[in-house]
């Protein structure tokens, strides 16, 4: 059994250029937690007119896995007293910023926040 993240879209209409350094600020409750303990930043797969992300998998006989290999590494520090900012230098292809909150009721609530780099 897989888990994928499916976005509606070929592209994001949020753009940005390939070969920068970009910098994300991202809410938080506050900024106490490690940011990679809710925070992931992944690579979108594009197919027809979708964009998805395996994020889970069950295999009844090879255990599961976590989708670990369209993760995309990031720098993150303390901004205020409830954000992170991300520092980032992806190549081209379509991103998104998944946030769950580890401190919610119902820690299954994702957001995800989409961005292209030509």
């Amino acid at each position: 059994m897989k888990t994928r993240i499916h976005v509606d879209g070929v592209t994001s209409s949020c753009v940005a250029k390939p070969g920068c350094t970009y910098r994300l600020i991202v809410k938080a409750a506050d900024n106490r937690q490690d940011p990679n303990s809710f925070i992931q930043l992944i690579r979108f797969e594009q197919k027809k007119k979708e964009r998805r992300c395996e994020i889970g998998k069950i295999n009844t006989f090879k255990g599961s896995s976590s989708g670990i290999e369209q993760l995309v590494d990031y720098q993150a520090k303390r901004y205020g007293e409830s954000s992170y900012l991300l520092s980032i230098d992806p190549g081209p292809g379509e991103y998104g910023v998944l946030q769950s909150n580890p401190e919610s009721k119902d820690e299954k609530a994702l957001m995800v926040y989409c961005f292209t780099v030509e």
